[in-house]
């Protein structure tokens, strides 16, 4: 009996950690997430879901550029173009429908696998990391205006530099941000940013690339909410780390844009 008594208690543990460890995936409210890193298209995921008692009612994967907008609306509407896959199991909209189906079905959170949504060929490691990052982002509705903005400077620096600021709010707040610039007087757009991810865009007198400075930017506006910061005689910041460019640009970038709202 004592025996029967010890490994009912076992059992017992075991159910209740597993219902824990549910209830701490599955609390209610809105989590979400986006990569700060955008490939070399200007494509920035993201992933939304939303628990109410207990259960995933929403899910949302999508990836935005924050110029030119959603990649599944853009996919949608496209016959022949870059997100052609060319696949039996349909183009890359069609799949991450599939994979949301399959999440809110199984109603489950735990990472996917190569076989995990059937009928779907998209890898899933981006999509794990941002919903492992979503999970500790429960979020707190905003006051802004849901949104894409985009906006750009009028005139070229002395430098020829056009500088483009965009940033993603969603739920009152803002979930992602990119800025950027590229020369003005190029027969084609070519963003610093990328050049510099290529190692073709040298700054020379600073420790970290143009690219590492734009993400620090970048997370910043996304951290703190604003990107109104002081700046000295040259555009520079002290309030931005490892940030040593201009940033005067970027920031009357999104103070005009606050204004407009």
């Amino acid at each position: 009996m004592n025996k029967f008594l010890k490994y009912l208690t076992i059992i017992i543990f075991l159910i209740c950690c597993s219902c824990q460890k549910q209830d701490n995936e599955l609390q209610d409210g809105i989590y979400q997430a986006m990569n700060p890193i955008p490939d070399e298209h200007g494509w920035q995921t993201f992933v939304e879901y939303e628990i109410k008692d207990n259960k995933i009612i929403n899910i949302e994967y999508d990836a935005l550029n924050l110029q030119n907008g959603s990649k599944k609306t853009k996919a949608k509407s496209s016959i022949v173009n870059d997100f052609t896959m060319n696949s039996k199991n349909g183009e890359w909209h069609t799949q991450v429908n599939k994979l949301e189906k399959e999440i809110i079905k199984n109603q489950s959170l735990n990472p996917l696998k190569a076989d995990s949504v059937t009928g779907a060929t998209i890898t899933y490691d981006d999509f794990n990391s941002l919903i492992s990052t979503a999970k500790n982002n429960k979020i707190i509705v905003g006051k802004l205006k849901d949104g894409l903005y985009y906006s750009k400077t009028n005139k070229p620096d002395k430098n020829n530099n056009i500088y483009t600021l965009g940033y993603y709010v969603r739920n009152g707040i803002i979930l992602g941000a990119h800025v950027d610039s590229y020369k003005s007087n190029s027969k084609e757009i070519i963003y610093n940013y990328n050049l510099s991810v290529a190692g073709k865009y040298d700054l020379r007198s600073t420790s970290a690339s143009f690219a590492e400075q734009c993400l620090q930017i970048s997370n910043y506006l996304v951290e703190k909410q604003t990107l109104i910061v002081g700046t000295d005689d040259n555009g520079k910041t002290d309030a931005i780390s490892k940030a040593t460019i201009t940033v005067e640009p970027w920031v009357n970038l999104y103070t005009n844009s606050i204004n407009k709202k």
